[in-house]
């Protein structure tokens, strides 16, 4: 059923090795699992949330360096 199936999820994320890599997205507040190798992701997904950020990011330095 539904409801097992979402109580196994949530205990799976209880896990040592799961707990470890949970993260926080810096862009939409998102809990994720960080699965990359060195556990350095900080977007929940990258063609969302990482891009919207690489793009801002490029934004103020292009007008930055105009001004």
């Amino acid at each position: 059923s539904l409801a097992n199936a979402t109580a196994h999820s949530a205990l799976s994320l209880l896990a040592a090795e799961t707990r470890k890599r949970l993260r926080i997205c810096g862009n939409c507040g998102w809990l994720f699992i960080d699965r990359s190798k060195n556990r350095s992701r900080i977007w929940c997904d990258m063609t969302v949330c990482g891009n919207r950020q690489k793009a801002s990011r490029h934004y103020h330095r292009k007008k930055e360096a105009q001004a």
